[in-house]
């Protein structure tokens, strides 16, 4: 049989970076059909004035975006390119000014969240690990199941309750989705033949487990903590808007709410 020839990594990268950016692409445009197309789209409150005649409301009507959504979505990217990201009729301020404003805060939030589920997750596996204690493994197991059946929303509403910081939200997701595939990596890197053989020789299960167990799943956990970032970003959203956090998830959910079709473009193409 012919060996096969590796491919190129500076092919691999390009090929990659194509496809990224075609789906970028496709998730603007996608944004754009589902505000445009969706009920209520281009209503305007003055239209509710009887002082105004029908020449008038036809006007307003027509500013507020009639037009074909392709048309849309060319004059989006092409005042993008540019570096206008347009404007946000519901705020009444520039795109590009409200993201500047608010990142700082989502960032913040999604890093703490990301960082305390991840180490919460990871600590409880490895002393489970360490240990062989099956009742830390089961303990999490239960408590990411309950969290896991209770709705980010609710979830978040339920840290406003009890007036707690808004990245708890995000740790709890975190730690409910990822535990179970660590804990399992753990389980499974324990009894591969050279564990059995390091641990026949007498080796302390902390080296063990620094030794053989992680550089063993270390490949994996990388994997999964990639994986995770885009669930702490809808958990961030969540937790912004009923934490009451001036975030980018608090402004995506205005602009949902009064179809704001730059602004959620925008963010769309962002988050």
């Amino acid at each position: 049989m012919p060996v096969m020839s590796e491919r190129n990594p500076l092919l691999m990268i390009l090929s990659s970076a194509w496809r990224f950016s075609w789906s970028i692409l496709l998730i603007g445009f996608a944004a754009t059909c589902l505000v445009r197309f969706g009920p209520g789209f281009g209503t305007d409150e003055r239209e509710l004035d009887f002082r105004l005649s029908n020449e008038s409301i036809e006007e307003i009507r027509k500013d507020a975006g009639a037009e074909n959504v392709f048309e849309i979505y060319y004059t989006y990217l092409r005042n993008a390119a540019h570096g206008d990201l347009g404007f946000s009729l519901s705020l009444n301020r520039p795109v590009g000014e409200l993201i500047q404003q608010r990142y700082t805060t989502s960032l913040r939030i999604l890093t703490l969240g990301y960082v305390a589920g991840w180490l919460a997750a990871f600590l409880f596996a490895a002393i489970g690990s360490v240990l062989q204690a099956r009742a830390i493994a089961l303990w999490g197991t239960v408590a990411g199941a309950a969290i896991l059946c209770v709705p980010s929303a609710l979830l978040a509403y339920l840290c406003y309750l009890a007036k707690a910081p808004a990245f708890l939200v995000v740790g709890l997701m975190i730690f409910a989705r990822v535990f179970r595939v660590i804990d399992n990596l753990f389980r499974s890197a324990r009894y591969k033949c050279h564990v059995l053989a390091a641990r026949s020789l007498g080796l302390h299960e902390v080296r063990i487990f620094t030794r053989h167990v992680l550089s063993d799943t270390s490949a994996e956990l990388i994997a999964l903590g990639g994986a995770s970032v885009s669930m702490a970003v809808s958990a961030t959203i969540a937790a912004e808007a009923f934490c009451g956090e001036p975030g980018l998830g608090q402004l995506a959910w205005k602009a949902a709410l009064a179809r704001d079709l730059q602004l959620i473009v925008g963010l769309a193409l962002l988050i």
